[in-house]
């Protein structure tokens, strides 16, 4: 499914930059039943070796190649189609790129994604490549790093991805990379950033840091300093974080903050204005507080879930009157929060599976769920497994009430009977 996905990601994306269904009139450039062309696209999976070209693609008319699940190792030279503007290596055992594998699309490539491809170094093929701007290596080991081919790739990639690559240190290398603005580091055993990581790459706006061993807060905090004015997306979600680096309060561009599954304790004073998406899923946060949230915060969507909260006040809540989506499953509070009350423009709701639901309805939380228009609620009541949604319906939740004390009065009636039963024999 991942890889259909992809595959299907980049077709539909380069058709909607070309303006138009093109449909090739040219031969595939591999005559094969294992590669197919649709659309500018060619697609080969299961080889062991790459076939003979047929057809050079002279007038560019076939833009992308995937090379996927194959017993593939080599890229010979005058191996690939001419031309290329993308190229994907997906699942295969390379032990070999020709340094001049790449030659026929040096003016024309762009992107080159490498996932789960196993050559263990950055392919020198890329010193033949002008226009490299995004490089992705992704699940797969990389234990060579030519600098001689990394100075070169700097000079032109704006987005960097070097994900599940071996990486227990930060890289030294990456100070040469000042035009980036996409950098992508996740699943790596990174446990800390160098203060001067990010003195020189100022159209920085994306940084992702998912799975690392970051677990340093004012270390972090200096490295993040020099990006406090032109960060859009910070990710910093499983690592060993006990709170949110200061810097981030001050971030006034910040869009999206994921801290999922870290130690966090408190939110209070670390929510920049801006914020429109905050992901703090997996801490330890047991109290959102009237003060918690800024009365001037943007958040749009909001993720508490497996938090250890029980105490949340009625007002909590009261900033976020441009929330939209909010999660909040799998926490310690017993209760529906009347603190939802005071959202009033949310969309969906998820509270998961432990929510007790009592018959005795809070009709503050009753009149609230019926101001909303065409909310989506998800989650089910604790003690009788009905849905919450229920909950806040009038009629329907007085029928499931009574339906359910119903049967707890038959069972506990079947119950005294067995008992009786047992203690006359």
């Amino acid at each position: 499914m991942f890889l259909h996905c992809l595959k299907m990601k980049h077709t539909l994306a380069l058709l909607l930059i070309l303006g138009t269904n093109v449909m090739t009139q040219n031969p595939c450039p591999y005559n094969v039943k294992t590669c197919t062309c649709e659309n500018v696209w060619i697609t080969c999976d299961h080889l062991d070796t790459i076939p003979p070209l047929v057809y050079d693609n002279p007038d560019g008319s076939i833009i992308g190649l995937t090379f996927l699940e194959s017993n593939l190792r080599n890229v010979p030279e005058n191996s690939l189609p001419t031309n290329l503007s993308t190229i994907l290596f997906i699942s295969l055992p390379l032990t070999y790129i020709s340094p001049d594998a790449f030659n026929s699309s040096a003016n024309t490539l762009t992107s080159l994604h490498m996932y789960n491809a196993t050559n263990g170094q950055v392919p020198t093929a890329l010193l033949q490549v002008k226009n490299l701007t995004d490089l992705i290596i992704s699940d797969t080991l990389i234990t060579e790093w030519n600098s001689t081919v990394l100075k070169h790739l700097a000079k032109t990639v704006r987005s960097l991805t070097l994900s599940n690559v071996g990486f227990t240190d930060w890289p030294a290398f990456f100070e040469n990379f000042r035009l980036v603005s996409s950098v992508d580091f996740s699943h790596n055993n990174i446990s800390s950033i160098p203060s001067d990581a990010f003195t020189n790459t100022s159209n920085l706006t994306s940084l992702k840091l998912r799975q690392n061993k970051l677990i340093d807060v004012n270390s972090l905090d200096v490295a993040l300093q020099p990006l406090a004015n032109r960060l859009e997306t910070l990710e910093l979600e499983q690592n060993i974080l006990l709170s949110i680096p200061p810097s981030v309060a001050s971030m006034p561009r910040l869009s999206e903050l994921n801290v999922n599954d870290n130690f966090i304790r408190d939110l209070t004073n670390t929510i920049p204005p801006q914020l429109k998406h905050l992901y703090v899923s997996g801490n330890v946060i047991k109290q959102l507080t009237d003060t918690t949230f800024p009365n001037t915060t943007s958040l749009e969507t909001l993720f508490l879930s497996s938090n250890p909260l029980s105490d949340i006040s009625k007002l909590a809540f009261h900033p976020l009157r441009n929330l939209r989506q909010l999660e909040m499953k799998s926490i310690s509070l017993e209760t529906i929060p009347v603190a939802l009350t005071s959202l009033k423009n949310l969309q969906i709701l998820d509270l998961g599976f432990g929510f007790h639901c009592p018959c005795s309805r809070n009709e503050e939380l009753v009149q609230w769920y019926y101001s909303l228009k065409n909310i989506s609620i998800t989650g089910y009541c604790y003690w009788n497994i009905k849905k919450i949604e229920y909950y806040f319906r009038t009629d329907t939740y007085k029928q499931v009430c009574m339906g359910s004390k119903l049967n707890y009065s038959i069972h506990l009636y079947l119950a005294m009977i067995v008992l009786v039963s047992f203690s006359i024999l």
